[in-house]
């Protein structure tokens, strides 16, 4: 119940918000009819396919903040010369957000198989150019370095050709 808690509160004001709406003005219009199917179907989804209802409660927080979609026929917007969005979704969404944040983390958030990956493409690479750097003279490194038009990967070969001569 826990992991769907943020969720349930969101779709619960969402029919509140919409039955509101339903009671007091009889016109229902097809951004209101799209924005019932949508919360329709997270209802629907949230207490069997909880990670997709996120996702999808998301989607349709964002379609409803541009008026894409709506919740309810009185709409509440903040904006200037009829360019707004909605106060409703834009809490909700950010409320979304607020209690989904380590979701919305691991989005941008560099998995550790694809940093290794990385880091070991890097390692080959700098390898592939000590050896074709190796019998270049001190001369002639300082004067590739001096170039600044190499990658970094063979600038890092370089230097470590330098220092383990300097050293040696």
């Amino acid at each position: 119940m826990r992991r769907i808690k943020a969720e349930l509160i969101v779709i619960l004001l969402l029919w509140f918000y919409a039955i509101k709406s339903l009671l007091s003005i009889q016109y229902i219009g097809t951004h209101f009819i799209i924005g019932l199917i949508g919360l329709a179907i997270s209802t629907l989804l949230v207490a069997r396919f909880y990670k997709i209802v996120f996702y999808l409660l998301s989607l349709l927080l964002l379609f409803s903040l541009f008026k894409l979609i709506a919740f309810s026929q009185t709409r509440h917007y903040v904006g200037v010369n009829g360019v707004g969005i909605d106060l409703v979704s834009t809490i909700l969404l950010i409320y979304l957000c607020f209690k989904r944040r380590n979701v919305i983390r691991k989005w941008f958030a560099e998995d550790e198989e694809s940093r290794k990956e990385k880091e070991e493409s890097q390692k080959r690479k700098v390898l592939m150019f000590k050896k074709e750097f190796q019998n270049y003279s001190l001369n002639e490194i300082e004067k590739k370095l001096e170039a600044n038009n190499l990658v970094i990967e063979a600038r890092n070969a370089l230097e470590e050709i330098m220092n383990e001569r300097r050293n040696n």
